[in-house]
């Protein structure tokens, strides 16, 4: 029994060496495959590093890209908000030049209606004053011509004096030529007004 309990403890070291040749041989197999992950893992970093380096430098010049891009919108803004000015500039000198526009012609209205008040004032003074103007030469002329035939027939002189054709009398003795040229009816005194200021 001891024999078998060598045998049984000899196959058992040799298995167990077996398994420590397997295990080295795993372990060291491994190790490259361990070396290898690894190497791929540090190429992996440094690419991982080299697009982080990248992507900074892209995300600088994107900033400074934005800060052009908010730069050039407040700069167009400025420039939007100057033109708004301008066109409101501009409606409101329109407005103001339609106001002076019709202010002006208010004004030409206004003096022309001026105009004719005071030529329809003038004609109408006019005619206040030549009415009893005309009436008063009608009286005097037919008192001169009474007079002159009341001492004609004093003095018996009556031939000197025969009616015309149309109606008036001739001159005796530096008297009234003409009655109808000095008696002026209120019809005919005033003109007609000229058609410059009627409307």
């Amino acid at each position: 029994m001891e024999t078998v309990l060598y045998i049984c403890a000899s196959v058992a070291l040799l298995a167990l060496a077996g398994l420590f040749i397997f295990l080295i041989t795993f372990v060291h197999g491994t190790k490259g495959l361990l070396g290898s992950v690894g190497q791929a893992l540090q190429g992996l970093i440094t690419e991982i590093g080299a697009i982080r380096g990248s992507l900074q430098g892209t995300v600088k010049n994107l900033e400074g890209i934005v800060g052009k891009v908010e730069g050039t919108v407040d700069r167009v803004n400025a420039q939007l908000d100057q033109v708004e000015g301008i066109v409101a500039s501009a409606k409101v000198i329109s407005q103001d030049v339609a106001r002076l526009a019709t202010d002006a012609t208010d004004v030409v209205h206004g003096a022309k209606n001026i105009v004719v008040s005071v030529i329809g004032f003038v004609d109408n003074t006019q005619r206040q004053i030549q009415k009893p103007i005309n009436e008063m030469t009608t009286v005097l002329s037919a008192l001169s011509i009474g007079m002159k035939k009341f001492r004609m027939k004093l003095t018996g002189d009556d031939d000197d004096s025969a009616p015309i054709a149309d109606g008036h009398l001739r001159a005796v003795d530096g008297g009234i030529a003409d009655q109808g040229s000095l008696a002026v009816s209120p019809a005919t005194a005033r003109s007609a007004p000229s058609g410059i200021y009627a409307e």
